[in-house]
């Protein structure tokens, strides 16, 4: 397969491959007001970096082979697409950085829904029918998969970490 070379005029003999379509689709984005995901991007003023913008030689030679599962992904959820502020992210790290994933307040501080249920071992979807249930967030989020001995150890466990009782 050929590579990038200098000079945007060239074949880089690479348009069928996974990191021309991410460039393609982040223009898409981006640029076409009949898109879908329009609004989400170029509607509320995400632009593609001027390098970029019309240069997949340039993009390639800044964000490199695309790595196996991974994604384009926006460090800064309201930055543009820049080389500064891009890069391959897995599918969660990009959950996390969503504009929508909303921190949760819990006693060890503030963490969003999916990283809170990543740190305890119990599933995003778990976590977020635990706590429409009723559940209290630490509790939810801290008691492992299993039934009610599980939940009341938790139990025991969170309020000795809040100060309201002693082991």
């Amino acid at each position: 397969m050929a590579r990038y070379l200098e000079g945007s005029n060239q074949s880089h003999g690479m348009s069928n491959t996974p990191e021309y379509n991410t460039w393609a689709s982040m223009r898409h984005r981006c640029l076409n007001k009949k898109s879908p995901s329009y609004k989400y991007y170029g509607g509320r003023g995400i632009k593609v970096c001027g390098e970029w913008l019309n240069d997949f030689g340039a993009f390639y030679r800044d964000m490199g082979p695309r790595p196996e599962g991974m994604t384009l992904d926006r460090i800064d959820n309201d930055g543009d697409y820049t080389p500064e502020n891009c890069r391959w992210a897995t599918k969660a790290e990009q959950s996390n950085n969503k504009s929508n994933t909303v921190p949760r307040e819990v006693w060890c501080g503030s963490r969003k829904l999916t990283k809170l249920a990543q740190e305890n071992g119990v599933s995003y979807q778990c976590l977020k029918q635990r706590i429409k249930s009723g559940w209290p967030e630490d509790e939810a989020a801290m008691t492992p998969v299993g039934g009610w001995l599980a939940r009341c150890q938790s139990s025991i466990i969170r309020r000795h970490c809040l100060g309201l009782d002693p082991l």
